[in-house]
Formats: structure tokens, C-alpha cells, sequence
């Protein structure tokens, strides 16, 4: 007489040990106690054959749940180090920006002290010039009185006397100038301002040598 066979894990199992055949395992199911069997192929009516048709189906289900579990342990880490990479990468990233606008900053501040220099250099020029503009302006007049009247006498001692009072200034007013110049790099721009008579320019130590 043949007897009506039985799940042998049907009435043993625990809840964790029935866990094992579910669809979607997490990484918590990984690690199933398993516990001591024990029966008597006798009085339960089990034929020889069953316990290792039951053992081998679970160590199937077990080995498939253990490749998902794994899998899906293998695409987190490859998720996580994506996440680090980027982090990483954008920290890189930000320590550029920081170097370069540190860079920008000190080149902005050589840059706006060489225009103040210049500047300050250029105003002087400029009252130099216009010192010089005034006294030419002033020895320009005093001949013209002298033209105007021709039968006046002059002397020699009183045109020596002009002419090194003339001397005198042009050297005092060229001292200041050449201060500014000697100054100035070799390699400055020209410089143009407006005199009498139209655009009178300054140039370079260079020139004046």
C-alpha cells in the first residue's frame, strides 16, 4: 500500500527557515538558522527518497536567494562608489575655482596699483607741463613788449640778465620733469596732452636721453 507523502519541512519549518522561499529576499535573509531534523521515516510514513528531494530544493532556493543578495550588494557598492567619485570629483572642482579667483584677485590689485602709479605719475606730468606752458607763455609776452618797441635800447648786461634768468627756470622746471621721468618705467605708454598750439607728447626716458 502506498503511502501519501508529506512535505517534510511543512510542520518543522520556522518562520525565518519559510522565509528562504520567498520571491525578493533582502540582505537580513541571507543568514537562515537551520535546525536539527529530526524524524522517523517509519512512523511519519516517508518514503527514503523524500528527505533529499526536500534538502536539495532548499539548498537551490537558498543558492538562488544568496546570488540575488549578492547582486544586489554588488550594484550598491558600484552605486556608492559613482557617489563617492562625483563628490570627490566636484570637490577637485571647487578647489580649482578657489585657486584661480585667488589668482584673478592678485592680479586685479597689481593691476590697480599700476594705474595709480601711472596716474599719480601723469598728474605730476601734467603740472610740469603746465608750468612750463605759463613761463613760455610769460617769456612769449615779455619779447613781444620787447619787439614792440624798436627804439628802445637794450644792453648787453640787461639780455645777458634775461637770458640767464630764462636759463635758470627752464632748468628748474626740467628738474621736476625729469624726476617723474627717471621714475616712470622704460617701457611707458605714451603720453599726450593738449597745449598751446595743439598735442605736444611725452615719451619714455629713452627719449629724453
Amino acid at each position: 500500500m502506498i503511502q501519501p507523502t508529506t512535505s517534510l519541512f511543512s510542520s518543522q519549518l520556522t518562520v525565518s527557515e519559510k522565509s528562504v522561499l520567498e520571491e525578493n529576499p533582502g540582505e537580513d535573509d541571507v543568514m537562515v538558522s537551520f535546525v536539527d531534523i529530526e524524524f522517523d521515516p517509519k512512523e511519519d510514513n516517508i518514503p527514503d527518497h523524500m528527505p533529499m528531494i526536500e534538502v536539495d530544493m532548499m539548498l537551490k532556493s537558498q543558492d538562488h536567494r544568496l546570488r540575488l543578495v549578492m547582486t544586489n550588494m554588488e550594484r550598491q557598492q558600484e552605486d556608492l562608489l559613482k557617489l563617492h567619485a562625483n563628490n570627490f570629483e566636484y570637490e577637485i572642482k571647487k578647489l580649482h575655482y578657489v585657486a584661480k579667483e585667488r589668482k584673478l584677485d592678485v592680479v586685479i590689485e597689481a593691476i590697480w596699483k599700476l594705474v595709480e602709479n601711472f596716474t599719480s605719475f601723469s598728474n605730476k606730468d601734467l603740472q610740469v607741463l603746465t608750468k612750463t606752458d605759463k613761463f613760455l607763455a610769460r617769456l612769449k609776452e615779455s619779447i613781444s613788449k620787447l619787439d614792440s618797441s624798436p627804439k628802445s635800447s637794450i644792453s648787453q648786461e640787461s639780455l645777458s640778465k634775461i637770458f640767464s634768468s630764462l636759463e635758470s627756470n627752464m632748468k628748474s622746471e626740467l628738474a621736476h620733469l625729469l624726476k617723474i621721468v627717471n621714475l616712470m618705467p622704460t617701457n611707458a605708454p605714451h603720453v599726450k596732452t593738449r597745449v598751446q598750439g595743439g598735442e605736444k607728447g611725452v615719451g619714455s626716458s629713452k627719449d629724453l636721453s
